[in-house]
């Protein structure tokens, strides 16, 4: 197989770059960790420190004064919260004491009053049904005879 003098040369060429960039990244590596190694770490003074701890102790109390007030806050919520529910269940209490004392008494009333009281709730369901048919009977003819009536006067 042969190779013409362009492939030859294109070849070199390509690995010249290739080289030359890989040179360029190990010499930026190799300057930055000199770089970075040639910095000097600054050892704080024993004032200095305490300064920090004392900022940072002053700081992480008001966290937890804020963090104790919201507590306390929730905690107030829940007993207000108890409160409304206590006095809602003796509420309840009371008005179940006297529908037990409502169900005992209609307990103790003879069924002839009983059957009485039905009878006259059958015979004023049955007027009010006969009603309601009338009423909506009325309705329908008085509707039927608007609309007559409005047909009539859209005409002209």
């Amino acid at each position: 197989m042969t190779f013409t003098f362009l492939q030859i040369s294109t070849t070199l060429l390509w690995g010249l770059i290739g080289q030359g960039v890989v040179a360029l990244i190990s010499f930026t590596v190799y300057y930055v960790f000199r770089y970075r190694s040639k910095k000097q770490v600054r050892i704080k003074t024993y004032s200095e420190r305490l300064t920090e701890l004392t900022s940072n102790l002053t700081k992480s109390t008001k966290e937890v004064d804020l963090i104790l007030k919201e507590l306390l806050s929730v905690a107030k919520d829940k007993e207000d919260t108890l409160a409304k529910l206590s006095t809602a269940l003796f509420d309840l209490e009371k008005r179940e004491v006297e529908t037990k004392k409502r169900v005992e008494d209609l307990q103790n009333i003879p069924i002839a009053v009983a059957d009485h009281f039905a009878q006259l709730a059958n015979a004023g369901e049955r007027i009010s049904a006969k009603r309601d048919y009338l009423l909506f009977a009325a309705g329908v003819i008085v509707s039927i005879i608007l609309s007559f009536i409005f047909m009539l006067l859209s005409v002209k």
